[in-house]
């Protein structure tokens, strides 16, 4: 009977183990899956201009958050062309049927979409996620200089930024509606360090610098010469808006920079999030989801994300947004139906 009692209890011992036995292993199996799943995460580009600037730093920003805070998400900034490249790169991964993002200004998005300027075909693939900030464009003289007004460019020697360029695009549309024709002006495709320099030693009249506010090219200029900002037609200003919606009007703040007592009226272009319509919708609406809940870590990674706010993120954008992030904006109760 012992005997009998003793075998029975070394059987339900044995029975026990073995059961541990394989939960465990069930444990670890599950652990398995898990890290294979991490291995599998969607890998996905965000395209970005040239090392260096606001926009590249942000787009590696938006990589590391997202990479932190969706588990299905591998994000990767990589470095492109300009806004020409950027809308190749994402069409062909639409064609693909893969997704992808970009940050990249406004008008090469309106213009890539439609087909227009420096595009020589239309690329309706695009979608737009969020405004993420601006940059703020100056035509800078100096203090003395007797330009007063757009209009008074005329017979000048003005550095308009690289052909090509949002800047040369945007300055030369302005000039344009003040009634200065191409033959009466002398246009510069002047660099920022370019038109900073030509200013301080007078081999140029004027120039076009621009930026996120604080414009560090500005700074740099004003620190040590005396020099003006001149203000933009309010009806030349809505006009242009109007009829190019990538553009929005700004003011550079009184006491923003040495030399300004009162506030000057200019334009701006903004600088988007932008995807493709085969990036999931899921995927969008975390994406802004995550940038907008946990946006001061994006402004710790760059200042100018500061101008990313629920208030801000349909500023200056011309194309169609992806129905992920348009998702989000009616629940936030930023976009109406």
């Amino acid at each position: 009977m012992v005997k009998r009692s003793w075998l029975s209890g070394m059987l339900m011992l044995l029975i026990i183990s073995l059961s541990t036995l394989f939960f465990l292993q069930g444990c670890g199996s599950k652990e398995a899956v898990s890290d294979k799943a991490e291995v599998t995460k969607e890998l996905m580009p965000i395209y970005t201009a040239g090392s260096g600037g606001a926009a590249y730093i942000l787009g590696g920003g938006i990589a590391s958050i997202a990479n932190k805070y969706i588990p299905e998400l591998n994000l990767v900034a990589e470095a492109s062309t300009g806004s020409l490249g950027m809308v190749q790169l994402m069409d062909d991964r639409s064609k693909q049927g893969k997704g992808a993002f970009a940050v990249i200004a406004s008008d090469g998005v309106y213009n890539g979409y439609n087909g227009q300027n420096e595009f020589k075909q239309a690329y309706p693939s695009l979608r737009a996620v969020s405004f993420l900030y601006g940059a703020e464009l100056y035509l800078v003289v100096p203090q003395d200089s007797s330009v007063k007004s757009y209009a008074d460019l005329k017979g000048k020697r003005i550095g308009v930024g690289a052909p090509g360029s949002t800047v040369a695009s945007l300055a030369s549309l302005l000039i344009e509606k003040s009634g200065v024709g191409k033959d009466q002006y002398k246009a510069l495709p002047l660099g920022y360090q370019e038109v900073v320099q030509g200013i301080k030693d007078g081999s140029i009249d004027g120039g076009f610098l621009a930026g996120a506010a604080p414009v560090a090219a500005y700074n740099e200029l004003s620190s040590s010469e005396d020099v003006r900002i001149i203000p933009v037609d309010e009806a030349i200003a809505q006009d242009i808006v109007k009829n190019n919606p990538y553009y929005y009007q700004a003011k550079v703040k009184a006491g923003a920079y040495k030399g300004i007592d009162s506030d000057v009226p200019v334009l701006a272009f903004g600088v988007l999030i932008l995807t493709n319509e085969k990036a999931s919708d899921d995927l969008v609406y975390n994406l802004i989801k995550t940038l907008l809940e946990k946006h001061e870590e994006l402004v710790a990674i760059h200042k100018t994300a500061q101008q990313m706010t629920p208030e801000t993120v349909l500023t200056s954008i011309g194309i169609p947004i992806h129905p992920g992030a348009e998702k989000y904006y009616k629940e936030a109760g930023l976009l109406k139906d």
